[in-house]
């Protein structure tokens, strides 16, 4: 956001492209990133779970909804709605929906 407020709008799209890549095959460093077969957004917090949950060790990966909301909100801003997965990123929000409005602090997926 703080790249997009200050005009540099191909450094916004850049970070959110980096952000939402899947990198952790190549690279065990790749601490955040969008993991398109759960359907959730992982990052240093629910990485170990995520891990655990992948390998067979567990059958769930608690998933903090918030943060896919503020990773949704500005690849709307930045209009890159046909360069990520979009539509699957707002289904997973709608699934957390409250029925009095509001998501979901966590899930497990």
């Amino acid at each position: 956001m703080h790249d997009y407020w200050l005009g540099r709008h191909d450094e916004a799209r850049q970070r959110l492209r980096e952000a939402i890549a899947d990198q952790c095959t190549t690279d065990p460093q790749d601490l955040m990133f969008w993991d398109h077969g759960s359907g959730v957004v992982i990052d240093y917090v629910n990485r170990r779970d995520w891990v655990v949950s992948s390998q067979c060790g567990r059958p769930h990966c608690r998933h903090y909804t918030f943060k896919l909301g503020v990773l949704v909100y500005p690849i709307k801003l930045v209009r890159m709605e046909q360069e990520v997965p979009l539509a699957q990123m707002k289904e997973r929000l709608w699934c957390v929906q409250l029925a009095k409005g509001g998501l979901a602090h966590f899930v497990d997926v």
